[in-house]
């Protein structure tokens, strides 16, 4: 079971979270606040406060799904509670390098997502959009 949702206003987060459950174990509880000019993230399956400084964030992983991150070179990430590079490979296609050495690359046609290959250490994953409508 996974939830996630990442609110922005004027293209700066506001909230975020993540949820994973694996089994009925809570694997991922992640909450992130825009508050003033610093963010607060809390991983309540740590019980786990920080303030964290940093420039707005302008792009979040799951934004990745329905915006071509075309000027962007980090997002945010509830899963790792910290910005991950993003690097444009060629035309439409990006490299998100994950800080336990995993990588997704998406792919890009008139500005929105139509494939996503998640390669992990143990299997890969491909995400294909299947209608636009």
């Amino acid at each position: 079971n996974a939830k996630e949702e990442s609110c922005f206003k004027y293209g700066v987060l506001q909230y975020s979270f993540a949820y994973r459950e694996v089994n009925g174990h809570v694997k991922a509880n992640s909450h992130t606040f825009l508050n003033g000019n610093c963010y607060i993230i809390e991983d309540r399956k740590e019980n786990e406060v920080k303030k964290w400084q940093t420039n707005p964030i302008t792009t979040s992983f799951l934004s990745l799904y329905y915006n071509e991150p075309e000027n962007d070179t980090v997002v945010y990430s509830d899963s790792f509670k910290t910005l991950i590079t993003i690097t444009k490979l060629e035309e439409h296609k990006y490299k998100a390098t994950l800080p336990d050495g995993n990588y997704n690359y998406y792919y890009y046609s008139n500005g929105i997502c139509n494939r996503v290959e998640v390669m992990l250490s143990f299997y890969s994953l491909v995400f294909s959009l299947i209608s636009n409508s």
